[in-house]
């Protein structure tokens, strides 16, 4: 017999709020910009040279683009190095390790993950619960498919594919989505309610 228990999210924490992207957009400094944004650890399997190859043809017909860097590792320094041979370096900002992702959520325009392969990626639940278009590579789980607002795409395809994709969300208006995670089940009180459900089944026998 198996049970399983989703890995809940704070649904209401990442809900969609007008009023904290304006603000996050302004702090940064982005109002007019289309951002994009990455959270992962710079670490082999998370790909980010594939991410900076489609930024980087994004930024060729986007002017305006702008590419957030979420977190630490290994490769940061490579990556770095990357993005400054490029010559991307007003356009790439490494913010380092956060504890307000939540709120740099509502400041993007479109969450990309270009992994060579993950588990389940709970940033993919939090993302598509404050809206958030989400591009990623189809090696991750389809099961992390939640909304609507979410594509795949191969590792494989041209650069100029995903940037493509990625244009599409341009002008999408942003809708709050929060309440669809937890009818699907990945909030933290049901979560909750099925281990104390599996805890008290345990106890009876």
């Amino acid at each position: 017999r198996v049970i399983v228990i989703p890995n809940g999210i704070d649904a209401s924490k990442f809900s969609y709020n007008e009023n904290v992207r304006i603000e996050m957009r302004k702090k940064l400094g982005l109002e007019d910009k289309f951002i994009l944004g990455n959270v992962a650890r710079f670490m082999p399997q998370k790909n980010h040279k594939f991410l900076i190859e489609v930024f980087e043809r994004l930024a060729q017909v986007q002017e305006n683009a702008i590419l957030l860097l979420v977190g630490q590792g290994e490769l940061m320094n490579e990556i770095k190095a990357l993005v400054h041979e490029k010559g991307l370096d007003s356009k790439v900002i490494f913010l380092g390790q956060r504890n307000d992702v939540d709120k740099l959520y509502q400041a993007m325009d479109v969450f990309v993950l270009t992994s060579f392969h993950e588990g389940f990626p709970v940033t993919g639940v939090e993302v598509q619960s404050c809206g958030l278009p989400f591009i990623l590579s189809d090696t991750i789980t389809k099961e992390i498919k939640l909304t609507d607002c979410i594509s795949f795409l191969s590792l494989n395809d041209s650069t100029d594919k995903w940037a493509n994709a990625i244009l599409q969300y341009r002008s999408v208006k942003r809708q709050d989505c929060s309440e669809i995670i937890e009818k699907k089940g990945y909030s933290q009180q049901f979560a909750a309610n099925k281990l104390k459900e599996f805890y008290f089944e345990c106890v009876k026998k």
